[in-house]
């Protein structure tokens, strides 16, 4: 899948290593539409490249235990929460829902 990005390069995924992928999630707030849009690349090859990556979660794998944990260490702010936990500020607050928290 290739994808034009900002400045009018196209990628391909494969291009993109674990470091620039953290740097991307981590700048955007691990929001993916944003994270995509800067490496030049698709939402759904970013997810793809998620998966590739072992030391990069998703909400769903946050255990109830570390979500209390980062409430308390972030005093209840969700922004502090999703810097944190390094995931979505969505996929946070579906995780929380789902768990009842």
């Amino acid at each position: 899948v290739r994808r034009r990005a900002q400045a009018g390069v196209f990628r391909s995924p494969a291009e993109v290593g674990e470091a620039e992928l953290l740097e991307a999630m981590r700048s955007h707030q691990w929001e993916v539409k944003a994270a995509a849009a800067q490496l030049g690349i698709s939402r759904p090859a970013l997810y793809l490249l998620l998966e590739k990556f072992p030391g990069i979660r998703k909400a769903v794998d946050l255990s109830p235990a570390e979500i209390l944990a980062a409430r308390e260490r972030c005093n209840g702010d969700l922004d502090a929460m999703v810097t944190h936990l390094e995931v979505s500020k969505r996929g946070l607050l579906q995780r929380m829902s789902q768990l009842g928290l």
